[in-house]
């Protein structure tokens, strides 16, 4: 199956499952108790270096990790200025919940810089989902956040052999496998208020950047790909057309997630 198909299969799925009850009525999530299994897990245990979306519900396990003495690397919205890291030796305790706002604002995050021979390392990246699979496929937003994200680590060397995805979603929100496409990053633990269930995924973890698939709009709105395809342009070989595939919005292809 060619990846058009699977990108239209997923946005059918995603549509059903958005016009469903479940969905309609559920209010916005908060995961303590699944924050709570987050930290019994050994991924997390062993984890210096965490990723966290810029969502709401996962507020609790960024207070957690900061308590647990991790940095964290907060991800700004569709990564417009890049990635900002916390530590938690400059936070003090009653300060943690300003600390894990993704936000220029935010008074003890400071901006990665993407060049630095000693750019962080990630162990662990966390991410919501729209519905997840025992067998770690996911099924996102359709906007390819994850897939981007990952991809951007990748292109900055900041990603470990190691580095495992966790996403936490509601009962109601998994199902049956997905169809995945090669280039889609999946799950090694979906965790929910009632359990963690260890995925058998077990592709490398990698969503490479399709450049010919993105425009030029995309990438200057996104800091990190702008600052990837200026250091692509600067490897090409003389002669070459460095503007020609200027990087849309998945790096897979088509809609993402």
């Amino acid at each position: 199956m060619d990846d058009t198909t699977i990108s239209r299969q997923k946005e059918q799925i995603r549509e059903e499952l958005l016009k469903t009850e479940a969905f309609a009525g559920s209010p916005q999530p908060r995961w303590g108790k699944a924050a709570e299994r987050l930290r019994r897990l050994p991924c997390y245990r062993t984890a210096r270096c965490l990723l966290m979306p810029p969502v709401q519900a996962f507020r609790q396990i960024a207070l957690n990790a900061l308590t647990d003495g991790k940095r964290l690397i907060l991800a700004t919205p569709q990564l417009q200025n890049g990635f900002y890291l916390v530590d938690p030796a400059a936070v003090p305790p009653h300060r943690r919940p300003q600390a894990v706002v993704p936000h220029r604002s935010n008074p003890f995050a400071r901006r990665i810089q993407y060049g630095s021979p000693r750019g962080p390392r990630v162990d662990l990246i966390l991410t919501p989902s729209l519905a997840a699979a025992r067998d770690g496929s996911r099924l996102g937003d359709g906007h390819g956040h994850l897939d981007i994200q990952v991809a951007c680590l990748a292109g900055l060397g900041w990603l470990k052999k190691g580095t495992r995805v966790v996403t936490i979603v509601a009962p109601f929100q998994i199902v049956p496998p997905l169809p995945m496409k090669s280039t889609d990053v999946g799950v090694h633990w979906v965790l929910t208020e009632e359990e963690a269930i260890r995925t058998g995924w077990n592709r490398p973890l990698h969503a490479p950047i399709l450049w010919s698939r993105l425009d030029r709009k995309t990438v200057r709105r996104n800091d990190v790909l702008f600052y990837l395809s200026g250091k692509r342009r600067l490897q090409k070989p003389a002669g070459s057309d460095g503007n020609r595939n200027r990087p849309r919005a998945d790096p897979g292809g088509g809609r993402g997630e």
